[in-house]
């Protein structure tokens, strides 16, 4: 015992605890007289094939135990065994692209030391010239199985084994089936896995004893930023002489795709269908510069969406974005809408203003993609008077003065003398 919690003077015992994995309950062994030297302990009459936690609990004169909590708890499995399954596994159906199978049944076990059934796994061999290609089903809960996504005219091996608490076991049964041949099966190309990255789709597949060159056929079914349902796409074929090719797709659309040894342009029934995935927009809104309403602090805005704005949406739209920049192009503020225009106030009167406009999808915005525009605010339509000052000049009679920024002028000598009148020079 090499995980006893550190003893005191008074500890005369020690005590064993167990409990099953799904136990919630710790089990008691017997009191043994405790020595501080490492020693070994046996516990019994435990399940096979079972997992067990472990602690050991120090005990004084009076009986009392230390502190469970403090006590270090080790985890142990039980060994056990695997049978060979009695009736070996029965080939039921047979196909060029699969192969069904079944095997008896798990019962109970009237020996205890057999492993209790957890799941079952099969392992799937086919023999090439130097190496075997290998494929494994696991967690199968059944007592049998359709195996898919085979090649025609091949033969394969399939051991069937179990998953216990020790993990795999060896192989307890296994047979061997050839599937099916013929004339148009050759071209048929099995295993095919798609792998969506972006607006590009990466295709796997098993290699072919029949096949020299592939085929890679696929169409567009449908954009999904455009609400068009029936869309005419051609059928793409591209050739290769790999297991592997990616295809650069549209973004946020829809695709039929298989992959033959057959060139011409006919489809099958083992085409799969993908949705690639969205990235920002690739086209702009277009600003309809002579719609511009300009007043001294505001400006109304109008655009319109190009006839192509669905096909480079690259998503989802989700709202226009404008951003209002000085001459120096520095954003001052930014403005978000779903309508085709906008209307912005306080402005600055006589100022040159920066303007874009772009899309938002349900990626985000394209910094790089925008229409952009300008526009002069007009001048104020009263004018405002600055350093106003008032002196005296004769005993009835005053000046006034002050600033004109505007016009950058100062206007002066406004006299009174009994009679309001107004005398401006520039």
């Amino acid at each position: 015992m090499s995980h006893i919690e550190k003893s005191s003077d008074d500890t005369q015992f020690y005590m064993v605890q167990y409990k099953e994995e799904a136990e919630t309950t710790w089990k008691n062994r017997s009191h043994e007289t405790f020595s501080p030297i490492y020693t070994e302990y046996l516990v019994d009459n435990l399940k096979a094939g079972r997992k067990y936690f472990m602690r050991v609990l120090l005990v004084d004169e009076s009986l009392k135990t230390n502190d469970p909590e403090l006590s270090t708890m080790s985890e142990v499995s039980t060994n056990c065994r695997v049978s060979k399954i009695e009736t070996n596994l029965n080939v039921t159906k047979v196909t060029k692209t699969s192969i069904a199978i079944i095997w008896n049944k798990e019962l109970v076990k009237l020996d205890d030391k057999e492993c209790p059934f957890e799941s079952y796994i099969l392992d799937i061999e086919k023999p090439r010239d130097d190496f075997v290609e290998n494929r494994k089903i696991v967690n199968i809960q059944s007592n049998s199985l359709v195996i898919r996504s085979l090649l025609p005219g091949t033969t394969y091996t399939i051991s069937l084994k179990k998953s216990t608490v020790h993990g795999e076991s060896s192989t307890v049964s296994h047979v061997q089936a050839t599937t099916d041949q013929s004339k148009d099966s050759v071209m048929y190309v099995a295993g095919l896995r798609k792998t969506v990255m972006g607006s590009e789709v990466h295709l796997q597949w098993f290699r072919s004893e029949f096949i020299r060159t592939y085929f890679i056929k696929y169409r567009m079914l449908n954009l999904l930023a455009c609400s068009t349902d029936d869309l005419k796409s051609p059928l793409h074929v591209v050739p290769t002489k790999s297991t592997n090719y990616t295809l650069k797709l549209t973004p946020n659309a829809q695709y039929e795709l298989f992959v033959t040894g057959d060139e011409t342009l006919s489809t099958n029934e083992n085409k799969q269908t993908v949705i690639t995935k969205g990235r920002l927009p690739d086209i702009a809104p277009v600003l309809l510069r002579q719609g511009f309403r300009v007043t001294n602090e505001s400006a109304a805005i109008h655009w319109k969406d190009p006839p192509e704005n669905c096909q480079k949406m690259n998503g989802f739209f989700k709202k226009y974005l404008l951003e209002l920049m000085d001459i120096q192009n520095t954003i001052i503020n930014t403005y978000e809408t779903v309508d085709r225009k906008m209307e912005i106030t306080g402005l600055d009167p006589k100022t040159e203003y920066n303007l874009r406009v772009k899309y938002v999808n349900h990626i985000g915005s394209n910094n790089q993609i925008y229409d952009e525009g300008s526009f002069l605010t007009r001048a104020t339509s009263f004018l405002i008077a600055q350093d106003f000052t008032a002196y005296k000049t004769s005993a009835n009679t005053i000046g006034i003065r002050w600033k004109m920024p505007e016009y950058n002028s100062t206007i002066t000598r406004i006299e009174k003398n009994q009679d309001f009148f107004c005398l401006v020079t520039f």
